[in-house]
């Protein structure tokens, strides 16, 4: 992955920059699973609502 060699490379040159990116990529996975447990969840919900009522 591109993103791990810049920051391999930034963690000799900048500490700042490397929690920078260290921090980006972590939100950017957490983001990534926001994005799959969400709609996952309103599915489950919406399930669980319509055999509670049906």
């Amino acid at each position: 992955m591109d993103l791990r060699r810049m920051a391999r490379r930034v963690r000799r040159d900048n500490t700042l920059e490397y929690a920078l990116v260290r921090a980006a990529m972590t939100f950017g996975g957490f983001a990534l699973v926001i994005q799959i447990s969400l709609p996952l969840g309103f599915v489950l919900l919406l399930a669980f609502v319509f055999l509670k009522n049906g």
